[in-house]
């Protein structure tokens, strides 16, 4: 929740800034390269370190990127390339975090309750991004971008004590060697899994070309004749859609192939 809270409050900064949708899209195309590697890479890094370590180092690292979005804001004249920086680097844990992330989960729950985990937690995400985004658009107007930033900073606090307190999460037979053989073996088997494979290509397809989140901050504040209130609604929209799809999905689990 207090990354979505992030996500509205750099749009909405960054088109305040700038005047401009282009850089609101650039932002989030800037993101894109690092989330990517950093997901190739971290995969890596799940199969061969203990997964909760990594999950410690990543809300850390995830927590510095939230912090300098503060600093920025907080000083007299915000610049429009720390926007860039810290959401670029934060884009790049995170794609590190959510390999582990997702790798976990497995670890944590009998095998015959790991459909129903994914349900939940996909629900809880989705969640997410439906309150966060609204929140984000009214804290912006009664306290400010700097101290929105600063809820991120400590939601990833919260994030952290929670994987101190996780158990040793150690891969099966003690993990593969981390390396470009260990991902050139991911791709070697998403080679050979065509389901997963064109998932990817649809995620990515519709991530990157269909997503309107760019135009949100215009539409927004322009168009629509509102402030932050309403750029959070607009963010916080397509969020809905996929919660209430979630809600459907307990009919996947009795379902074998």
């Amino acid at each position: 929740m207090g990354s979505q809270l992030t996500i509205v409050a750099v749009s909405y900064q960054a088109y305040r800034l700038s005047h401009s949708t282009l850089v609101v899209g650039l932002i989030g195309l800037g993101q894109l390269v690092p989330l990517l590697a950093g997901a190739i890479w971290g995969g890596a890094v799940a199969d061969a370190l203990d997964r909760r370590k990594v999950l410690v180092l990543t809300q850390l690292a995830m927590a510095a990127a939230s912090a300098g979005l503060a600093v920025n804001a907080a000083v007299p004249h915000p610049a429009v390339w720390p926007l860039f920086v810290c959401t670029a680097a934060a884009a790049g844990f995170q794609g590190v975090d959510w390999p582990a992330r997702r790798a976990a989960l497995p670890m944590l729950v009998p095998p015959e309750d790991v459909t129903d985990a994914v349900a939940l937690q996909t629900m809880i995400q989705q969640l997410a991004v439906v309150v966060g985004p609204a929140l984000a658009g009214v804290a912006i107007a009664e306290i400010g971008l700097s101290a929105v930033f600063g809820i991120d900073v400590a939601t990833f606090g919260v994030a952290l004590v929670v994987a101190v307190l996780l158990p040793a999460l150690v891969p099966r037979g003690g993990g593969t060697p981390m390396g470009l053989k260990s991902m050139a073996d991911g791709f070697r088997h998403l080679k050979g899994q065509r389901l997963l494979a064109s998932t990817y290509l649809i995620d990515l397809n519709a991530m990157i070309f269909g997503m309107p989140r760019a135009v949100f901050p215009a539409l927004g504040t322009e168009l629509y004749g509102g402030g932050a209130g309403i750029v959070g609604l607009l963010y916080a929209a397509p969020g809905a859609g996929a919660l209430l799809g979630s809600f459907v999905t307990g009919w996947c689990s009795p379902v074998k192939r």
